[in-house]
């Protein structure tokens, strides 16, 4: 290819040419013509078979295991609220479902935006009410979003090879995929984002009355951008302030004037739309600034706090510097930008674009050149202007100018981490604000390499050979991160953890609708099921009324009256839900009063964790409570047994309340053993052995030496849990160590529990349940132990206590 011609005539001082942040000069267009526009139409025949295999996946398995779960199941509560009482009830303001004091009675959700709820309930206005063609529509509009940044990406700068390549480290990325069936604002607010910098680019560098209409089109994008999401109205500030101050032009600093405008309107028209519902602006400002308090992570009020560095170490992690945070957030939405390979190979491409630059400014300094000027020292002046502008390696303008928009645009995407500091760190969908940039900057690194390789950069030598390997290393450094996206992964094996992940999230949401039909058929009827903030995705599952309260507080009048009368209240029972009952997080308060007031809670394992359900009526052939005094050396003792089936019925759950100085001395699985289907992998002797138990049963670890399966540091008033399972004809079929719940405390008493799941047990057979002390000097004494019920039994044995339970 023959070398093209440069625009070598001078600019005027301040203009935007002096600056990488600015627009680059308007490149040959032969060379873009040549390479540019095959390069995009590529990118947009592989994106939309993309799009395609993710419509697929998304449309076939539209469950609530993958993406923004607990956003997309608030858009689906209020979307049939807007069903059910209209688009106009209450302002339009978004409301959840759920039961307000004691009433069921939607609440407001005015702290985002409520664009993506009126877009989903536009969609639902349409007809489209299945979950799975919902999905779809998303995957449509995230279709838009990557055409759009595409034609974004090659505005800003000016060449269609680097759009096209940045915007494929855009589309085919793992957060990008992931978010693609999003119902909440993922979508929409890519949409406007690309839609704006499109307009602000463009108002940029046309003359004429047409630039003040593509500002109009700018000013109508940062508009809806306001109602659609809070997260980029920083962002969209930030780029306008430097855009503006670094053209050093009236007519653009007008223009940002003029969006500066648009967003006070866009926030003063928010606050007009709640004052309604909030009594006045006051009351508006103050719930919004009682939100934001919140989510900024400053500790106020209370409130716990979250720094800088924990947000850090979170998105190091996310962006793979680190291992920091959840493993599964890094792999499912994480961006490799600061992977070690990804870093390497973009660094090298940099050090590469440097060499050739100093390279070409070489060759530039030692040419000769005519004058024509009259004056010696006036060719002197122009051959030096000449020189400056020519160093700039006019082959790397483009993929330079878009290196400069895309720091700018990652640097403004990161006001949220600071601003926001709590939602940034819990939230790993923020990575899509600053995808843009990051996408930018490694598409302006990999075309920098296939711009080299092109023929016009002979220029600078032997080094233009280096660059496209370089880019080639870049991308399949990247490209190695798509092994973990959520949608191949749901369709086929890619990576196995991210597949069983997929597999046990789906689990995960069936186990959450069984266990609503479960509590159905157990009560007859539920009033409302309470539960934490969060818990949005396993309401929307069970499918059942229900009450969102902050951690630590107890619904007035929850439950009325506790009667202990099977069937209960005409209206129906009230249950309070405790997910998670072992984290730290969870309100002692709650477990304490729901025992005080309830008794033991109806209990049930599932994939995900164990759950707990008090409740203010007991369903029929309910089993009771037994009162029991059985005490172990150290104080240890337990005052309450309870044998019961699961809420489901697929498992028994033996229950005992626990009181003492050690309440938490419980092994739990981690010290056992853990058999499969009822049978370990040395037979059941060796479990037994493993597990410190000889043929009879007896503890053995006085006499065994350390083991891994066992605590460094062991209670002597420890204890340990043994079931054995026997077939019809007394036949021992199998043996493990179940778990034993023991960190829910309050007041001194530990509520301890272990899950037996009945597929381990044979038709006919039957299950022994043995609790022993750790340690022999640790001896059982039974004050009162009465008869548990028919098939049961409570015996004191060789210091054992048994209980035996035939499986019909």
């Amino acid at each position: 290819m023959p070398h093209q011609a440069r625009d070598t005539r001078p600019s005027e001082p301040g203009s935007p040419d002096d600056h990488a942040l600015a627009a680059a000069p308007l490149e040959p267009p032969v060379w873009d013509r040549t390479i540019g526009a095959p390069a995009a139409w590529t990118f947009v025949a592989c994106f939309l078979a993309w799009m395609l295999v993710v419509f697929t996946v998304w449309t076939t398995w539209p469950g609530q295991d993958h993406g923004t779960r607990m956003a997309d199941s608030n858009i689906l509560n209020a979307g049939n609220v807007y069903a059910t009482r209209g688009f106009d009830h209450r302002h339009a303001i978004p409301q959840l479902e759920t039961y307000e004091d004691d009433e069921r009675r939607p609440v407001l959700y005015g702290t985002y935006p409520p664009g993506p709820y009126w877009v989903h309930a536009a969609v639902r206005l349409a007809g489209i009410d299945d979950v799975g063609t919902i999905r779809g529509v998303s995957v449509i509009g995230a279709t838009v979003a990557g055409l759009l940044g595409l034609i974004a990406f090659s505005v800003l700068s000016r060449s269609w090879l680097v759009g096209a390549v940045a915007a494929a480290f855009y589309c085919f990325s793992a957060p990008f995929s992931g978010y693609a069936d999003s119902v909440h604002m993922n979508v929409w607010m890519q949409i406007i984002l690309f839609a704006f910098l499109t307009a602000w680019a463009g108002f940029e560098r046309v003359r004429g009355p047409w630039r003040w209409g593509i500002l109009a089109l700018a000013g109508l994008a940062y508009f809806l951008q306001v109602w659609m999401t809070l997260e980029q109205i920083g962002l969209i500030a930030i780029v306008v302030a430097v855009r503006t101050i670094l053209s050093r032009r009236w007519s653009v600093w007008i223009g940002g004037a003029i969006l500066a405008g648009v967003c006070v309107l866009g926030l003063a028209s928010r606050f007009w739309h709640l004052h309604f519902e909030f009594g006045s602006y006051d009351g508006a400002r103050e719930y919004l600034m009682g939100k934001y308090q919140h989510r900024s992570g400053d500790g106020n009020a209370g409130r716990s706090g979250v720094s800088i560095a924990d947000v850090a170490r979170q998105w190091l992690g996310q962006l793979y510097w680190s291992e920091a945070g959840e493993s599964s957030r890094k792999r499912e939405f994480g961006y490799p930008l600061l992977a070690t390979p990804v870093l390497v190979s973009g660094g090298l491409i940099l050090a590469t674009m440097l060499a050739a630059r100093a390279r070409y400014a070489l060759g530039q300094l030692v040419r000769p050149r005519a004058s024509t000027k009259a004056h010696p020292s006036d060719a002197l002046a122009d051959s030096k202007a000449a020189v400056v502008r020519e160093t700039r390696l006019p082959v790397l303008r483009a993929p330079r100018a878009a290196i400069g928009w895309g720091l700018l645009l990652l640097l403004a995407s990161l006001h949220w981490h600071v601003w926001m500091r709590q939602h940034a760190s819990i939230h790993p969908h923020i990575i899509l604000n600053m995808l843009p940039g990051m996408a930018l900057i490694l598409g302006s690194l990999a075309s920098a390499g296939v711009r080299l390789a092109m023929d016009d950069a002979r220029p600078v030598g032997p080094l233009r050979w280096l660059g496209l390997p370089l880019a080639a290393a870049l991308t399949i450094a990247f490209a190695s991160h798509l092994q973990y996206a959520a949608a191949l992964n749901r369709l086929l094996p890619i990576n196995r953890d991210m597949h069983a992940e997929l597999n046990a999230r789906a689990r995960a949401d069936r186990w959450w609708t069984d266990l609503g039909d479960a509590l159905e058929r157990r009560y007859g009827q539920v009033r409302r099921v309470v539960l934490y903030h969060w818990g949005p995705r396993q309401a929307n599952r069970m499918g059942l009324p229900h009450q969102y309260v902050e951690g630590g507080q107890m619904p007035e009048r929850f439950g009325g009256e506790s009667t202990g009368i099977i069937g209960g209240p005409a209206a129906g029972a009230d249950l309070l839900m405790v997910e998670h009952p072992r984290r730290a997080k969870t309100p002692r308060v709650i477990l304490e009063e729901g025992f005080d007031r309830f008794g033991f809670p109806e209990i049930d394992e599932g994939p995900e964790s164990t759950t707990l359900f008090f409740s203010n009526r007991r369903w029929a052939d309910a089993p009771d409570a037994i009162p029991t005094d059985i005490r172990f050396a150290g104080g240890l003792r337990i005052d309450a047994v309870r044998l019961s089936e699961s809420v489901t019925g697929d498992a028994y759950v033996l229950c005992m309340l626990v009181r003492g100085p050690n309440g938490a001395a419980f092994l739990s699985d981690k010290h056992g053993v853990r058999i499969t289907d009822g049978e370990s992998a040395g037979g059941d002797d060796a479990a037994e052995d493993a597990a410190g138990v000889d043929d009879e049963g007896e503890s053995v670890f006085d006499d065994a030496p350390e083991q891994a399966i066992l605590p460094t540091r062991r209670p002597p008033d420890s204890i340990f849990a043994l079931v054995r399972t026997f077939d019809s004809d007394g036949q021992r079929t199998g043996v493990y160590s179940p778990m034993l719940a023991s960190q829910a405390l309050f007041r001194n008493r530990a509520m301890v529990w272990m899950v037996i799941d009945k597929h381990r047990l044979p038709r006919g057979g039957s299950l022994r349940i043995a609790l022993t002390p750790l340690r022999r000097e640790g001896r059982i004494e039974i004050r009162s132990a009465p008869t548990l019920g028919p098939g049961m039994s409570l015996d004191q044995d060789a210091g054992e206590i048994v209980w035996e339970v035939v499986h019909p």
